[in-house]
């Protein structure tokens, strides 16, 4: 079964985050991560980078799984933690499957 790695994007000045999953390690690729965040066609994903721009600095890895099931519940959950904390979430959907 493929590890995910779930991960987060965190812009500090307004106490923001997005997160999701990729079947490769954040690490190895946030310039592609930043790149698919830049391409979205997601409105509010869009309008959030517009605010300020996003740097390799502001990925962040949360947590690999085994499964694509599990990503998607683990994102869910991290979600919900992170919005417990005060932290406001944004809603961009799933971006990439695979990174090049």
């Amino acid at each position: 079964m493929p590890h995910f790695h779930v991960f987060g994007v965190c812009r500090d000045q307004d106490s923001s985050l997005f997160i999701d999953y990729v079947a490769d390690s954040p690490d190895h690729h946030r310039s592609d991560l930043l790149r698919h965040l830049r391409q979205a066609p997601h409105e509010r994903l869009q309008a959030w980078q517009a605010r300020g721009a996003l740097n390799d600095a502001d990925i962040f890895e949360i947590e690999s799984v085994e499964g694509c099931e599990a990503a998607k519940e683990a994102v869910a959950c991290w979600q919900a933690y992170f919005r417990s904390l005060g932290e406001s979430i944004i809603d961009g959907g799933h971006l990439c499957d695979r990174l090049p």
